[in-house]
């Protein structure tokens, strides 16, 4: 059994025995007569065929609501959940099953874990999928993110938060315009200052954003007006030993700087033509060749 059935198996396990619990509870004086002239009974054709996957992903929101799941089970529920999210048609169908307004409530869980699984689902959800993006919006899942991405006091669930803003706004101009409408530029920036993960990840964000054939004209507006590319620039000097980290810093200003000059003021190109000797020596062609380092001077020159 692959690790993907195990935990499907765990999880129709999980939701059979919360179901039983509340049968207990709730049982009937008088036994149901089962219909007559059925030789196959839904249980059954269960065990035969397995239960579809809008039934799984129901189940597994089930356990994650539940208030009497254990932390653990409902961890293992999003797992799950996850996993057949990730088929483009599973992610679209949260939508017709009513599962975004319960998936977004555990944005606010008291357990981080939690609001950690939910920021991974929505991501996996929305990444590439205008459907699914589009239906995030109408429930107002940006919004609830970019707070989660600003007020949470868990680093890893900001991560995750990032990845979740990511995934909903590339490609999609009016998740782009809500993002900017809901104070998202100024949470992403706040990200810069986070721990070293988030850092990347946000200064990739910020990088590819620009890089998009539509809406970049807005990204490059916010990056000037909030100095994102002189942000990079300190923050080169503070990970000078992180080669991965100063490769994604300098593709930032590089590309903010390809689309305008100004995107960089005059103190941090100094600073930056001060570094780059250093930044040579140590990585070589690393991440640039010789004529990209050639052109990165032109363009701080």
């Amino acid at each position: 059994m692959s690790s993907r059935e195990a935990q499907l198996k765990k999880l129709l396990e999980l939701t059979s025995s919360l179901a039983a619990n509340n049968d207990a509870a709730s049982a009937p004086a008088e036994p149901v007569a089962p219909r007559q002239g059925s030789d196959l009974n839904a249980g059954i054709l269960d065990q035969i065929l397995g239960p579809d996957e809008a039934e799984l992903m129901k189940e597994a929101m089930t356990v994650i609501m539940h208030p009497q799941a254990t932390l653990e089970n409902k961890e293992i529920a999003f797992d799950n959940l996850e996993m057949l999210i990730e088929n483009l048609d599973n992610a679209n169908n949260l939508k017709n099953l009513g599962l975004w307004p319960p998936l977004l409530s555990n944005l606010s869980s008291p357990e981080p874990s939690l609001r950690l699984a939910a920021c991974g689902v929505i991501g996996t959800a929305v990444q590439n999928n205008e459907k699914s993006q589009n239906s995030c919006l109408e429930h107002d899942g940006l919004t609830k993110v970019i707070d989660v991405l600003q007020n949470d006091d868990d680093n890893g669930v900001r991560v995750k938060a990032v990845y979740a803003v990511s995934s909903i706004i590339r490609n999609n101009s009016q998740a782009l315009k809500t993002f900017g409408d809901s104070n998202g530029w100024k949470a992403l920036a706040g990200a810069l200052d986070g721990s070293t993960s988030m850092t990347r990840k946000a200064v990739f964000l910020i990088s590819a954003l620009l890089l998009q054939d539509e809406g970049s004209e807005i990204v490059l507006e916010q990056v000037k007006s909030l100095r994102l590319a002189d942000k990079a620039v300190s923050l080169v000097e503070k990970n000078a030993d992180d080669e991965d980290m100063v490769e994604k810093l300098l593709m930032l200003v590089k590309v903010a700087l390809e689309k305008d000059s100004s995107a960089l003021d005059t103190a941090s190109k100094e600073k930056l033509r001060s570094l780059v000797p250093g930044l040579k020596q140590k990585f070589g062609t690393g991440f640039f060749t010789e004529g990209e380092w050639k052109d990165f001077e032109k363009l701080i020159a």
